[in-house]
Order: C-alpha cells, then structure tokens, then sequence
C-alpha cells in the first residue's frame, strides 16, 4: 500500500536474527499478525509459532523487495556489530548518500551489542526445514548448531 501510495519511497526493513527473534519477551507482532499471516490460532508462548511468523514475515518482505525494483533495503541488525563498514555502506549506498563509514565507525563504537545476540545457541533447539535455513541464508543469518 505504501509503495504504491508513495512511489519515490525508500524502504530499510531491519532484521534480527529470526531464530534470537522466536525467544524474544516480545511476540506482540506474533499475537497481532500472527493468526492472520500464518492463517492459524498461534501461541505467543511458543518459539516455534514466533519463529514460523518471522519467516513468514521476511517471505513476504523479499518478495515485496523483488517487486519494488530496489526500493526496499533489508538491513540485518546484527551487522552493526560483526561488519560496521559493510553496513554503513551499504545503507549510504542504498540512499544514494556518501559514503560515511568514518563518522559512523565513531557512534558505532559507542553501541554495545545486545546480550540477546546469539542466544538461540544456548536455549532449546527449534525444528528448522531445510526452507527456512535457506531464507535465513537469504537474509545474511547462518545457523550455528552447538555441537556436543
């Protein structure tokens, strides 16, 4: 609706990790969207149900991202912490800006990455098809499996 309504906008859909997501405290967007986007009852206690309308979420972004011809930017959080200068380019890039990884690697020292990054390694093990590894893949997001 807003692409269409406003067609010189720019969109920058920042992402967390999907599988950090499925443990978040905060699965507001699951019990608001859910039930429609996954076209079931959802439990918002339930990682896999939060997990299920991430992935369902970011399908949806990438296909509006491969209609809209460039409009749309997905910016992985995580980013600004493991590749700040990849990151920072690639928004001033995305917003035909110059290039200011040199004022934003100050700022960006400054952010402490959250604790939450991460924590999926160390909490219960969701079931994740071979589809979802592959959008997480998309999106920039490998999965880590402890070993042991």
């Amino acid at each position: 609706f807003l692409m269409a309504a406003l067609p010189n906008m720019k969109y920058i859909h920042v992402t967390r990790h999907g599988l950090d997501m499925a443990y978040s405290s905060n699965q507001t967007q699951l019990k608001v969207w859910g039930p429609e986007l996954l076209a079931r009852t959802v439990n918002t206690k339930s990682a896999d149900d939060s997990f299920a309308y991430w992935c369902a979420a970011h399908e949806r972004v990438l296909k509006l991202q491969e209609r809209t011809n460039q409009k749309i930017l997905i910016l992985p959080f995580e980013g600004l912490f493991t590749d700040a200068d990849s990151t920072i380019s690639d928004l001033c890039s995305f917003l035909k800006l110059p290039d200011t990884r040199t004022k934003a690697r100050n700022v960006i020292k400054q952010l402490r990455a959250p604790q939450t990054m991460g924590r999926y390694r160390e909490l219960q093990r969701l079931n994740v098809s071979e589809a979802n590894r592959r959008l997480l893949h998309r999106l920039g997001y490998d999965i880590e499996i402890p070993t042991g």
